[in-house]
Protein backbone atom coordinates (compact mmCIF):
# COMPACT_ATOMS: atom_id res chain seq x y z
CA UNK A 1 0.00 0.00 0.00
CA UNK A 2 2.85 2.34 0.80
CA UNK A 3 4.35 1.81 -2.66
CA UNK A 4 1.00 2.62 -4.29
CA UNK A 5 0.69 5.81 -2.24
CA UNK A 6 4.25 6.72 -3.19
CA UNK A 7 3.46 6.28 -6.90
CA UNK A 8 0.25 8.30 -6.56
CA UNK A 9 2.13 11.04 -4.77
CA UNK A 10 4.82 11.07 -7.43
CA UNK A 11 2.23 11.40 -10.17
CA UNK A 12 0.51 14.30 -8.34
CA UNK A 13 3.85 16.06 -8.04
CA UNK A 14 4.74 15.57 -11.72
CA UNK A 15 1.29 16.19 -13.19
CA UNK A 16 1.74 19.99 -13.49
CA UNK A 17 4.83 19.25 -15.63
CA UNK A 18 3.29 16.46 -17.71
CA UNK A 19 -0.15 17.94 -18.29
CA UNK A 20 0.92 20.63 -20.80
CA UNK A 21 3.10 18.14 -22.67
CA UNK A 22 0.30 15.60 -22.79
CA UNK A 23 -2.16 18.22 -24.03
CA UNK A 24 0.32 19.28 -26.74
CA UNK A 25 0.91 15.66 -27.77
CA UNK A 26 -2.84 14.96 -27.99
CA UNK A 27 -3.37 18.18 -29.95
CA UNK A 28 -0.67 17.32 -32.47
CA UNK A 29 -2.01 13.77 -32.77
CA UNK A 30 -5.50 15.13 -33.45
CA UNK A 31 -4.13 17.58 -36.03
CA UNK A 32 -2.13 14.81 -37.72
CA UNK A 33 -5.20 12.55 -37.84
CA UNK A 34 -7.32 15.39 -39.25
CA UNK A 35 -4.66 16.13 -41.87
CA UNK A 36 -4.50 12.45 -42.85
CA UNK A 37 -8.29 12.25 -43.15
CA UNK A 38 -8.36 15.46 -45.20
CA UNK A 39 -5.58 14.19 -47.50
CA UNK A 40 -7.38 10.88 -47.97
CA UNK A 41 -10.62 12.73 -48.70
CA UNK A 42 -8.85 14.90 -51.31
CA UNK A 43 -7.33 11.83 -52.95
CA UNK A 44 -10.62 9.89 -53.00
CA UNK A 45 -12.49 12.97 -54.26
CA UNK A 46 -10.01 13.22 -57.12
CA UNK A 47 -10.45 9.51 -57.87
CA UNK A 48 -14.22 9.99 -57.99
CA UNK A 49 -13.91 12.71 -60.63
CA UNK A 50 -12.34 10.64 -63.39
CA UNK A 51 -13.26 7.32 -65.08
CA UNK A 52 -10.77 4.46 -65.05
CA UNK A 53 -10.10 2.14 -67.99
CA UNK A 54 -8.43 -1.24 -67.52
CA UNK A 55 -7.36 -3.80 -70.13
CA UNK A 56 -8.02 -7.32 -68.83
CA UNK A 57 -6.28 -10.22 -70.58
CA UNK A 58 -6.95 -13.88 -69.95
CA UNK A 59 -3.64 -15.61 -70.62
CA UNK A 60 -3.30 -19.14 -71.95
CA UNK A 61 0.30 -19.53 -70.81
CA UNK A 62 1.07 -22.80 -69.07
CA UNK A 63 4.38 -21.57 -67.65
CA UNK A 64 5.27 -18.40 -65.74
CA UNK A 65 8.65 -18.27 -67.55
CA UNK A 66 7.36 -18.52 -71.14
CA UNK A 67 5.55 -15.82 -73.16
CA UNK A 68 1.85 -16.48 -73.61
CA UNK A 69 -0.98 -15.19 -75.75
CA UNK A 70 -4.22 -13.62 -74.54
CA UNK A 71 -7.17 -15.92 -75.15
CA UNK A 72 -9.66 -13.39 -73.74
CA UNK A 73 -9.46 -9.61 -74.24
CA UNK A 74 -11.71 -7.20 -72.34
CA UNK A 75 -11.61 -3.46 -71.87
CA UNK A 76 -13.46 -2.37 -68.70
CA UNK A 77 -14.30 1.26 -67.99
CA UNK A 78 -15.68 2.41 -64.63
CA UNK A 79 -17.11 5.89 -64.13
CA UNK A 80 -17.42 6.62 -60.38
CA UNK A 81 -19.38 9.84 -60.97
CA UNK A 82 -22.13 7.95 -62.79
CA UNK A 83 -21.62 4.75 -60.79
CA UNK A 84 -21.63 2.92 -64.12
CA UNK A 85 -19.43 0.30 -65.74
CA UNK A 86 -19.08 -0.58 -69.42
CA UNK A 87 -17.14 -3.34 -71.10
CA UNK A 88 -15.91 -4.15 -74.59
CA UNK A 89 -14.81 -7.62 -75.62
CA UNK A 90 -12.49 -7.93 -78.61
CA UNK A 91 -12.02 -11.01 -80.82
CA UNK A 92 -8.61 -12.52 -80.27
CA UNK A 93 -8.18 -13.08 -84.02
CA UNK A 94 -8.39 -9.39 -85.02
CA UNK A 95 -5.57 -8.80 -87.52
CA UNK A 96 -4.02 -5.46 -86.56
CA UNK A 97 -0.66 -3.65 -86.28
CA UNK A 98 1.06 -4.56 -83.01
CA UNK A 99 2.56 -1.53 -81.31
CA UNK A 100 5.29 -1.12 -78.70
CA UNK A 101 7.72 -3.48 -80.47
CA UNK A 102 11.18 -2.78 -81.93
CA UNK A 103 9.92 -3.86 -85.36
CA UNK A 104 6.83 -3.28 -87.52
CA UNK A 105 4.50 -6.24 -87.18
CA UNK A 106 0.90 -7.01 -88.13
CA UNK A 107 -0.58 -10.04 -86.46
CA UNK A 108 -3.53 -11.26 -84.43
CA UNK A 109 -4.25 -8.96 -81.52
CA UNK A 110 -3.82 -11.74 -78.98
CA UNK A 111 -0.13 -12.01 -79.96
CA UNK A 112 0.74 -8.55 -78.57
CA UNK A 113 1.24 -10.09 -75.13
CA UNK A 114 3.51 -12.77 -76.60
CA UNK A 115 5.68 -10.55 -78.81
CA UNK A 116 6.19 -7.88 -76.14
CA UNK A 117 7.66 -10.53 -73.85
CA UNK A 118 9.48 -12.29 -76.70
CA UNK A 119 11.33 -9.13 -77.79
CA UNK A 120 12.00 -8.13 -74.18
CA UNK A 121 10.72 -4.58 -74.60
CA UNK A 122 10.47 -2.37 -71.49
CA UNK A 123 7.15 -3.20 -69.86
CA UNK A 124 7.00 -6.48 -71.78
CA UNK A 125 3.85 -7.89 -73.30
CA UNK A 126 1.56 -5.87 -71.04
CA UNK A 127 2.91 -2.61 -72.47
CA UNK A 128 2.64 -3.88 -76.06
CA UNK A 129 -0.94 -5.01 -75.49
CA UNK A 130 -1.89 -1.73 -73.81
CA UNK A 131 -0.39 0.43 -76.58
CA UNK A 132 -1.96 -1.72 -79.29
CA UNK A 133 -5.49 -1.65 -77.87
CA UNK A 134 -5.33 2.01 -76.83
CA UNK A 135 -4.22 3.07 -80.32
CA UNK A 136 -6.86 0.96 -82.09
CA UNK A 137 -9.74 2.23 -79.94
CA UNK A 138 -8.50 5.78 -79.39
CA UNK A 139 -9.07 5.27 -75.65
CA UNK A 140 -6.44 5.93 -72.96
CA UNK A 141 -5.86 2.82 -70.87
CA UNK A 142 -4.83 3.29 -67.24
CA UNK A 143 -3.53 -0.20 -66.58
CA UNK A 144 -3.31 -3.82 -67.68
CA UNK A 145 -4.26 -6.90 -65.68
CA UNK A 146 -3.23 -10.35 -66.91
CA UNK A 147 -5.12 -13.26 -65.39
CA UNK A 148 -4.10 -16.88 -65.64
CA UNK A 149 -7.12 -19.01 -66.56
CA UNK A 150 -6.80 -21.23 -63.44
CA UNK A 151 -8.04 -18.20 -61.49
CA UNK A 152 -11.49 -18.99 -62.86
CA UNK A 153 -11.54 -22.37 -61.12
CA UNK A 154 -10.26 -20.96 -57.81
CA UNK A 155 -12.76 -18.09 -57.71
CA UNK A 156 -15.81 -20.12 -58.72
CA UNK A 157 -15.09 -22.93 -56.27
CA UNK A 158 -14.57 -20.41 -53.46
CA UNK A 159 -18.08 -18.93 -53.90
CA UNK A 160 -19.89 -22.23 -54.43
CA UNK A 161 -20.33 -22.10 -58.20
CA UNK A 162 -22.24 -19.93 -60.68
CA UNK A 163 -25.19 -20.41 -63.03
CA UNK A 164 -25.29 -19.41 -66.69
CA UNK A 165 -28.05 -19.63 -69.29
CA UNK A 166 -27.22 -21.36 -72.59
CA UNK A 167 -29.60 -21.02 -75.55
CA UNK A 168 -28.29 -23.89 -77.70
CA UNK A 169 -26.41 -27.12 -77.11
CA UNK A 170 -22.63 -26.53 -77.11
CA UNK A 171 -20.38 -29.54 -77.74
CA UNK A 172 -16.64 -29.96 -78.16
CA UNK A 173 -15.66 -33.61 -78.68
CA UNK A 174 -11.91 -32.95 -78.44
CA UNK A 175 -11.40 -30.45 -75.62
CA UNK A 176 -7.83 -30.36 -74.30
CA UNK A 177 -7.08 -29.35 -70.69
CA UNK A 178 -4.50 -26.65 -69.95
CA UNK A 179 -2.27 -29.17 -68.18
CA UNK A 180 -1.97 -31.17 -71.39
CA UNK A 181 -2.88 -34.79 -71.87
CA UNK A 182 -5.63 -36.47 -73.86
CA UNK A 183 -8.65 -34.59 -75.13
CA UNK A 184 -12.16 -35.41 -73.98
CA UNK A 185 -15.73 -34.45 -74.83
CA UNK A 186 -17.29 -31.37 -73.20
CA UNK A 187 -20.91 -30.25 -73.60
CA UNK A 188 -23.37 -27.80 -72.09
CA UNK A 189 -27.11 -28.38 -72.32
CA UNK A 190 -29.61 -25.65 -73.31
CA UNK A 191 -31.09 -23.81 -70.33
CA UNK A 192 -29.60 -22.97 -66.96
CA UNK A 193 -26.32 -24.72 -66.18
CA UNK A 194 -24.65 -24.87 -62.77
CA UNK A 195 -20.86 -24.54 -63.11
CA UNK A 196 -18.33 -25.51 -60.48
CA UNK A 197 -14.72 -24.39 -60.92
CA UNK A 198 -13.68 -27.06 -63.41
CA UNK A 199 -16.82 -26.66 -65.54
CA UNK A 200 -16.46 -22.87 -65.45
CA UNK A 201 -12.90 -23.14 -66.75
CA UNK A 202 -14.10 -25.38 -69.58
CA UNK A 203 -16.92 -22.93 -70.33
CA UNK A 204 -14.66 -19.89 -70.77
CA UNK A 205 -11.98 -21.77 -72.74
CA UNK A 206 -14.39 -23.52 -75.12
CA UNK A 207 -13.92 -22.31 -78.71
CA UNK A 208 -14.09 -25.08 -81.29
CA UNK A 209 -17.89 -25.60 -81.45
CA UNK A 210 -18.57 -22.20 -83.07
CA UNK A 211 -16.37 -19.12 -83.51
CA UNK A 212 -14.49 -16.49 -81.58
CA UNK A 213 -17.79 -14.60 -81.31
CA UNK A 214 -19.42 -17.55 -79.56
CA UNK A 215 -16.56 -17.69 -77.09
CA UNK A 216 -16.82 -13.95 -76.42
CA UNK A 217 -20.54 -14.33 -75.72
CA UNK A 218 -19.84 -17.13 -73.26
CA UNK A 219 -17.10 -15.12 -71.54
CA UNK A 220 -19.45 -12.16 -71.10
CA UNK A 221 -22.15 -14.46 -69.75
CA UNK A 222 -19.72 -15.92 -67.26
CA UNK A 223 -18.37 -12.50 -66.24
CA UNK A 224 -21.90 -11.22 -65.58
CA UNK A 225 -22.86 -14.35 -63.61
CA UNK A 226 -19.67 -14.14 -61.55
CA UNK A 227 -20.27 -10.47 -60.77
CA UNK A 228 -23.78 -11.26 -59.54
CA UNK A 229 -22.56 -14.19 -57.43
CA UNK A 230 -19.81 -12.14 -55.82
CA UNK A 231 -22.24 -9.36 -54.94
CA UNK A 232 -24.78 -11.78 -53.50
CA UNK A 233 -22.59 -14.24 -51.61
CA UNK A 234 -19.15 -12.77 -50.96
CA UNK A 235 -18.76 -10.20 -48.21
CA UNK A 236 -15.78 -7.91 -47.78
CA UNK A 237 -13.65 -10.35 -45.76
CA UNK A 238 -14.43 -13.25 -48.09
CA UNK A 239 -13.35 -11.14 -51.06
CA UNK A 240 -10.18 -10.19 -49.21
CA UNK A 241 -9.35 -13.84 -48.51
CA UNK A 242 -10.16 -14.69 -52.12
CA UNK A 243 -7.78 -12.02 -53.41
CA UNK A 244 -5.04 -13.34 -51.13
CA UNK A 245 -5.50 -16.78 -52.71
CA UNK A 246 -5.36 -15.66 -56.33
CA UNK A 247 -2.97 -12.70 -56.26
CA UNK A 248 -0.02 -14.88 -57.30
CA UNK A 249 -1.85 -15.63 -60.57
CA UNK A 250 -2.41 -11.93 -61.37
CA UNK A 251 0.14 -9.81 -63.21
CA UNK A 252 -0.27 -6.08 -63.65
CA UNK A 253 1.67 -3.03 -64.80
CA UNK A 254 0.06 -0.90 -62.08
CA UNK A 255 1.91 0.19 -58.96
CA UNK A 256 0.41 0.15 -55.47
CA UNK A 257 -1.18 3.59 -55.80
CA UNK A 258 -2.90 2.81 -59.10
CA UNK A 259 -4.06 -0.56 -57.81
CA UNK A 260 -5.57 1.17 -54.80
CA UNK A 261 -7.33 3.65 -57.08
CA UNK A 262 -8.60 0.84 -59.32
CA UNK A 263 -9.96 -1.07 -56.31
CA UNK A 264 -11.75 2.05 -55.07
CA UNK A 265 -13.24 3.07 -58.43
CA UNK A 266 -14.47 -0.39 -59.40
CA UNK A 267 -15.93 -0.98 -55.94
CA UNK A 268 -17.91 2.25 -56.34
CA UNK A 269 -19.37 0.95 -59.60
CA UNK A 270 -19.85 -2.71 -58.63
CA UNK A 271 -23.53 -2.47 -57.67
CA UNK A 272 -24.81 -1.98 -61.20
CA UNK A 273 -24.58 -4.31 -64.21
CA UNK A 274 -21.80 -4.04 -66.78
CA UNK A 275 -23.02 -2.60 -70.10
CA UNK A 276 -21.34 -4.99 -72.53
CA UNK A 277 -20.65 -4.30 -76.19
CA UNK A 278 -18.75 -6.08 -78.91
CA UNK A 279 -18.10 -6.02 -82.63
CA UNK A 280 -20.68 -7.62 -84.88
CA UNK A 281 -19.81 -10.30 -87.41
CA UNK A 282 -20.54 -8.03 -90.38
CA UNK A 283 -17.99 -5.48 -89.13
CA UNK A 284 -15.04 -7.85 -89.68
CA UNK A 285 -13.88 -9.80 -92.69
CA UNK A 286 -12.72 -13.39 -92.12
CA UNK A 287 -9.46 -14.33 -93.79
CA UNK A 288 -6.41 -16.56 -93.72
CA UNK A 289 -2.75 -15.57 -93.55
CA UNK A 290 -0.05 -17.05 -95.79
CA UNK A 291 0.84 -19.32 -92.88
CA UNK A 292 -2.73 -20.63 -92.68
CA UNK A 293 -3.82 -18.76 -89.53
CA UNK A 294 -7.49 -17.75 -89.31
CA UNK A 295 -7.87 -13.98 -88.89
CA UNK A 296 -10.55 -11.27 -88.70
CA UNK A 297 -9.86 -7.98 -90.50
CA UNK A 298 -11.81 -5.04 -88.98
CA UNK A 299 -13.66 -2.74 -91.34
CA UNK A 300 -12.78 0.96 -91.65
CA UNK A 301 -13.63 2.92 -88.52
CA UNK A 302 -15.04 -0.11 -86.67
CA UNK A 303 -12.58 -0.07 -83.78
CA UNK A 304 -12.75 3.71 -83.42
CA UNK A 305 -16.53 3.47 -83.07
CA UNK A 306 -16.08 0.71 -80.50
CA UNK A 307 -13.84 3.04 -78.52
CA UNK A 308 -16.43 5.82 -78.70
CA UNK A 309 -19.09 3.45 -77.41
CA UNK A 310 -16.85 2.50 -74.52
CA UNK A 311 -16.53 6.19 -73.69
CA UNK A 312 -20.35 6.40 -73.88
CA UNK A 313 -20.21 8.78 -76.83
CA UNK A 314 -22.87 6.68 -78.64
CA UNK A 315 -21.69 5.84 -82.19
CA UNK A 316 -24.35 5.17 -84.83
CA UNK A 317 -24.00 1.39 -84.71
CA UNK A 318 -22.27 -1.24 -82.67
CA UNK A 319 -23.48 -4.67 -81.67
CA UNK A 320 -24.87 -4.92 -78.14
CA UNK A 321 -24.10 -8.14 -76.33
CA UNK A 322 -27.21 -10.33 -76.06
CA UNK A 323 -28.86 -10.35 -72.62
CA UNK A 324 -29.83 -13.37 -70.62
CA UNK A 325 -33.50 -14.29 -70.30
CA UNK A 326 -35.22 -14.01 -66.96
CA UNK A 327 -35.75 -17.02 -64.80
Amino acid sequence: MRSVRNVAGFLRQRWPVWAPRLRHALLWAALAAAAAVFAAWRIVSEWDRHPLTILVLGSDTRSETEPGRSDAIFVLRADPKRRSMSGLSLPRDLYVPIRGLPTLLTNRINSALFFGDYFGVPGGGRRAARETVAHLLGVPIDGVVVLGFPIVQDVVDSIGGVEVYIENLVVDRSFFPMQGGHGYAVWFEPGWNYLDGRRALEFVRLRKPDTDFGRMDRNRQFFTALQGALEGRAGFWQRLRLFARIKSRIRSDMGFGRKLRAAWVFSRCADGPIRWNTLSRNEVEPGTTAQGAQILVPGPGVLERAGQQLLEERPPRLARAPGEPGR
